[in-house]
């Protein structure tokens, strides 16, 4: 009778190191899978970001080329020129103005 507890008791040890080896087994799978898994959320964070930097840079080049097509640019430069060409010819005559009346008034 004691014989047969051994042997069963054995047996029972054996059955939970078995066990306990396929848990460790498991454990290691399941390390791997999260350090894949980590590996694999960097790089589709990385891929999102280059991809809202393209779409951005396709967006910048669409409304170049639509302020391109509708003279946007060519009309900002006159009306750049425009202002330039209005602040001097009133400079020089607002200064026209001064020196004569100074050259009238003895100013000089």
């Amino acid at each position: 009778r004691m014989q047969q507890v051994a042997d069963d008791l054995q047996k029972s040890s054996g059955n939970i190191d078995k066990i306990q080896d396929q848990y460790g087994e498991y454990r290691n799978k399941l390390e791997y899978a999260s350090q894949r898994l980590g590996h694999l959320k960097r790089k589709t964070e990385e891929d999102s970001r280059y991809i809202w930097w393209s779409f951005c840079f396709f967006l910048a080049t669409v409304a170049y080329i639509t302020l391109k097509r509708l003279k946007v640019f060519k009309m900002a430069y006159w009306g750049v020129s425009w202002t330039i060409w209005t602040g001097s010819t009133a400079f020089d005559f607002i200064q026209g103005i001064y020196q004569s009346v100074s050259g009238v008034l003895g100013m000089r």
